[in-house]
C-alpha cells in the first residue's frame, strides 16, 4: 500500500472510530487495527493521538467550516448569520451523521473531548468571532459564550434524536422536522438576543 493509500485508510478509520466510541477510547493502534495497518506504519504519518484527531476533523469539516466562514463573513445582522450559519450545518450533520455522533460523544466525554473536537472543526469558521464583535457592538444582548452553548445544544440535541423524534411522528421527514426545530430557534433567538430597543 502507498503512504497516501496508507493515510486514507487511517483516517477513514479514525473517523468511524470516533463516531462509535469517541475520543478517549480511540488511539493509533485502535485506528491501526481497524485499518488493516502495522502500528508502526500508522506512528510514522500520525505522530500521535491529536494529530491524527486534528487531521481526521480538519479534513472531515472542512467543507462545513468553509461554508460557514463564507456566509459569515460579511453578514451584519446577527439573525440572519445564526440562521444562514445553523442551516449550513443542519444539512451537513444530516449528511455526515458520523460528525454528529462524533460531537455528542465529546460532549459526553467532557470539557477536554468537547474543546479538541470545537478547535479542531467549527472554531476556525468565523462564526465564534463574528458573534463577539456583534455581542461588542451591543447587536447582541447574550454574552458570546452563552450563547454559543446555547446553538451547540439546538443544534446537537436534536441531530442526536433525530431519527426518535421522526419515529414518534411518522408523519413528520428529517427535512420538516429541521425547518421546525430552525424555526422555533429563530423566533427564540430573535426574542431573546437582540438587546431591546429604545
Amino acid at each position: 500500500m502507498e503512504i497516501s493509500e496508507i493515510r486514507r485508510a487511517l483516517l477513514n478509520h479514525a473517523l468511524d472510530l470516533y463516531s462509535k466510541q469517541g475520543i478517549h477510547d480511540t488511539t493509533i493502534k485502535h485506528v491501526a487495527d481497524a485499518a488493516g495497518v502495522e502500528v508502526g506504519a500508522a506512528h510514522s504519518i500520525f505522530t500521535d493521538e491529536d494529530q491524527l484527531l486534528d487531521e481526521c476533523l480538519m479534513e472531515a469539516t472542512e467543507p462545513i467550516v468553509s461554508a460557514i466562514s463564507f456566509a459569515v463573513e460579511e453578514e451584519t445582522d446577527p439573525i440572519a448569520m445564526i440562521d444562514k450559519s445553523m442551516r449550513l450545518l443542519d444539512q451537513f450533520l444530516v449528511d455526515r451523521r458520523e460528525i454528529a455522533s462524533i460531537f455528542f460523544r465529546a460532549m459526553s466525554e467532557g470539557p477536554d473531548s468537547m474543546r479538541k473536537v470545537m478547535n479542531r472543526s467549527f472554531y476556525p469558521s468565523g462564526f465564534f468571532e463574528q458573534l463577539a464583535k456583534m455581542y461588542e457592538q451591543g447587536k447582541i444582548a447574550i454574552d458570546p459564550a452563552t450563547l454559543s452553548f446555547l446553538l451547540d445544544s439546538m443544534v446537537s440535541v436534536s441531530h442526536v434524536n433525530i431519527d426518535s423524534i421522526v419515529q414518534m411522528y411518522p408523519s413528520m421527514d428529517v427535512d420538516t422536522f429541521l425547518e421546525l426545530k430552525h424555526n422555533s430557534m429563530l423566533q427564540m433567538l430573535r426574542h431573546g438576543i437582540l438587546p431591546p430597543k429604545e
